[in-house]
C-alpha cells in the first residue's frame, strides 16, 4: 500500500504522464510501428485529466478551491498564448483570423486548432469543479459516468441524430462531456485509494484490462465496426494506471519522469506547432514521424520554461517593493 502522506510526490504518475504525451503525439503524426499500440493511446488525454483531479484532492475545501481557481488561471493564460501562437503560425500560412475567432477560441479552444479544446475544457473544468465541490459534492460521484457519452460521441456518432457532425464532435470536446468527467475520477480515486487498493488487484486487472482493450480493437478492425481511439474500455484502463501509479509511488523511468515532470504538458500544447515546423525545414515526412516530433518538443519546451522564467524573474524585478515595504524601509 503507499503511504498515507498526501504531500509525498508520487513519481510513477509523472513516469506516466510522459508516455501519454507520447500517445498524444502519436494520434495526430504518422508511425510505421503505430498499429502496434493504437489500442490504447487513447487513454493519453483521459489520463492527464485524470492526474490533473488526482492532485487536486486534499481533503480540504479551501485548499481544493483555491487549487482551483490558480490551476484554472495558469491553464487560461497558456490558452491565451497557444492561441496567439497558432493564430501567427496558421496566418503565415495563409489562414486570416479575427479578435473575435481569438475571443471565442478562449471559450471553445477549437476555432484556430482543435488542439486547444484541451486547455479551454481544463480551466473552464477546474471552475466548475470548484462551484460542484462546495455546493453539490455528490454531484462529483455521477459525473464519471459522462464518459460514456464521450465514447458514443466519438465511436459512435450515428447513434445521436445531429444536424452538424461538427457540432457533435464540439460537445465532445467540452468542458461537460469530457474534461470534467476525468477530472472528477482522478479526484475520487485519491479520495478513496486505500478503498479501492484493498479491493482492486491491480497486477491482474491491469495486465487483463490491456488485453481485453486490444482484443476491442482488433475485433473493431476485423468486422470493420466503428473506429477511433476511444474505446469502451479506455476508461476502465485510465482509472487501472492510475492505480497502478498509486499502488508502486516509486516506479519511475529516469529520463521519462523527468520529462514527465517539466515537459510533459508542454509537449501537449505544443507538438503541432513542432510537426508543422519540421514540415517546414523538410525533416518530414518519414516513418519516424511520431518519435522526431515527441522528441523535438523537449528543447522547445526547454526553451519555453527557461524564457517564461526569465520573463517571471524580471517582472518579480522590475515591480519593485509593495507599498507596506516602502512605509517599512521608510520608518
Amino acid at each position: 500500500m503507499p503511504p498515507n502522506n498526501q504531500s509525498k510526490r508520487i513519481d510513477s504518475l509523472y513516469t506516466l504522464k510522459a508516455i501519454c504525451s507520447f500517445f498524444v503525439v502519436t494520434i495526430h503524426t504518422s508511425f510505421f510501428l503505430k498499429g502496434w499500440f493504437t489500442f490504447i493511446v487513447g487513454v493519453g488525454t483521459p489520463c492527464f485529466l485524470a492526474i490533473t483531479g488526482y492532485l487536486l484532492y486534499s481533503n480540504s475545501l479551501e485548499r481544493e478551491q483555491t487549487k482551483c481557481l490558480k490551476w484554472a488561471a495558469k491553464s487560461f493564460k497558456l490558452l491565451l498564448l497557444c492561441s496567439v501562437l497558432y493564430g501567427m503560425i496558421y496566418y503565415a500560412q495563409g489562414t486570416r483570423y479575427t479578435c473575435a475567432d481569438l475571443l471565442l477560441n478562449l471559450i471553445t479552444g477549437s476555432q484556430i486548432t482543435r488542439l486547444l479544446w484541451y486547455l479551454a475544457a481544463l480551466w473552464e473544468a477546474l471552475l466548475l469543479f470548484s462551484l460542484i465541490r462546495k455546493y453539490l459534492p455528490k454531484l462529483i460521484y455521477y459525473l464519471p459516468f459522462l464518459f460514456l457519452l464521450a465514447y458514443t460521441i466519438r465511436t459512435h456518432p450515428d447513434f445521436l441524430y445531429w444536424n452538424q457532425p461538427g457540432d457533435l464532435e464540439k460537445w465532445r470536446t467540452s468542458v461537460i462531456v469530457t474534461s470534467l468527467p476525468f477530472l472528477c475520477v482522478g479526484y475520487l480515486i485519491h479520495k478513496h485509494k486505500d478503498w479501492l487498493l484493498s479491493h482492486i488487484n491491480i497486477i491482474l486487472w491491469l495486465p487483463l484490462t490491456l488485453i481485453a482493450l486490444a482484443c476491442e480493437e482488433y475485433i473493431r478492425w476485423e468486422y470493420r465496426l466503428p473506429y477511433s481511439f476511444t474505446h469502451l474500455l479506455s476508461t476502465p484502463c485510465t482509472i487501472l494506471l492510475l492505480l497502478f501509479c498509486v499502488r508502486f509511488p516509486h516506479f519511475k523511468i529516469p529520463v521519462l519522469n523527468y520529462i514527465g515532470i517539466h515537459h510533459s504538458a508542454n509537449i501537449y500544447y505544443f507538438h503541432i506547432a513542432v510537426l508543422i515546423g519540421l514540415g517546414v525545414i523538410g525533416v518530414l515526412p518519414s516513418r519516424w514521424e511520431t518519435v522526431l516530433v515527441w522528441l523535438a518538443c523537449i528543447p522547445v519546451s526547454m526553451l519555453f520554461n527557461t524564457s517564461t522564467k526569465l520573463l517571471s524573474s524580471l517582472f518579480k524585478r522590475f515591480k519593485g517593493p509593495t507599498n507596506c515595504q516602502n512605509i517599512k524601509n521608510n520608518a
